[in-house]
């Protein structure tokens, strides 16, 4: 599967979030260790149109889940 690559900004978050996955067993929290600040809400919202991750809450803490396609896409591009 080739996956085209996001923007850098995009693209470097995701692999953040990727990498931090094993910190929140695989779904890691949003503004826990990566980021969090006001870019990451565009940077969720490019990865969300790319169908690389979803998104949900619990007790009001917003985690992200990766879809087969991120996984790939970290597969190709990490």
């Amino acid at each position: 599967m080739t996956i085209k690559k996001l923007a850098a900004g995009t693209h470097a978050r995701f692999i953040d979030y990727y990498k931090d996955a094993d910190n929140w067993s695989g779904t890691p929290l949003v503004g826990g260790n990566v980021g969090g600040d006001s870019s990451d809400i565009g940077f969720l919202l490019n990865m969300k149109k790319a169908n690389l991750i979803e998104t949900f809450t619990d007790r009001g803490d917003v985690f992200l889940d990766f879809t087969e396609v991120g996984h790939a896409y970290f597969s190709e591009h990490g």
